[in-house]
């Protein structure tokens, strides 16, 4: 009798979703990477119960074909490296093709996306392709991600409250935001507006994140030495706030 088996490719997604998919956060955090990759010049975020009923990431990008959509939810499948030299050289937010397969896997996803008039939308539940068909999506990509940990019950218990959750999704929002201020960005929390981030720079999108507090308060840095160089802003002493 053997002891070692190869295990099946949906238990394989699962325990792969574990490395990559903690919580709503991390999935709102991989499907934004995945929309700046695809050189978005807008990107909305709706976000339902905390991101457990549903996340919703729409962008303007380049889009995938119809071969693309499909080859996107297999594993260590990317269009982000094609050798080992790409290893050492790697320019782009995400690319060991293993989030969209491994948040398909634990949750109900259906993603659209529109490249070269090739229109499609697959439809995925556990990881099973539930279907794939032509979509009326006319620009970029469209993923619905819906009741995530549905069919691993011991995973979902460690969710939080849905307020937790979405503090969460909204300090890897802001973090986005701030530092791809060229990108428009909406948030949507439970259908309510949050944040309507319009192209701007780095100081116009401090100021719209944290407030008119900051304006004339932060000093910008801009230092070149050796291979380095350090870009960004400071606050002065009026905006520190006593903390522990």
């Amino acid at each position: 009798m053997n002891y070692i088996k190869k295990l099946d490719d949906k238990l394989i997604n699962q325990i792969a979703a574990g490395e990559v998919v903690d919580n709503p956060a991390s999935i709102v955090k991989e499907l934004i990477e995945n929309s700046i990759d695809a050189k978005s010049s807008n990107i909305t975020v709706n976000i339902s119960k905390g991101g457990i009923k549903e996340i919703t990431v729409i962008d303007d990008g380049i889009g995938m074909s119809g071969d693309d959509l499909k080859m996107a939810f297999k594993r260590f499948a990317t269009s982000k490296i094609s050798s080992k030299n790409d290893l050492f050289n790697i320019k782009t937010l995400g690319f060991r093709g293993e989030a969209l397969p491994s948040i398909a896997s634990v949750s109900k996803l259906s993603a659209s996306s529109f490249n070269k008039n090739d229109s499609n939308i697959i439809e995925i539940s556990g990881g099973k392709i539930i279907s794939f068909k032509p979509s009326n999506i006319t620009a970029g990509t469209k993923i619905i991600i819906k009741n995530i940990f549905f069919n691993v019950p011991a995973r979902k218990k460690f969710l939080k409250k849905d307020s937790y959750e979405y503090g969460k999704i909204l300090k890897v929002f802001k973090t986005f935001a701030l530092s791809n201020p060229h990108i428009t960005f909406h948030l949507y929390n439970n259908n309510k507006c949050i944040y309507k981030l319009k192209s701007t720079n780095t100081y116009n999108r401090l100021l719209e994140i944290f407030g008119k507090s900051y304006e004339g308060n932060i000093l910008e840095i801009d230092l070149k030495q050796d291979c380095y160089h350090i870009k960004g802003f400071i606050g002065n002493l009026s905006i520190l706030k006593q903390r522990r």
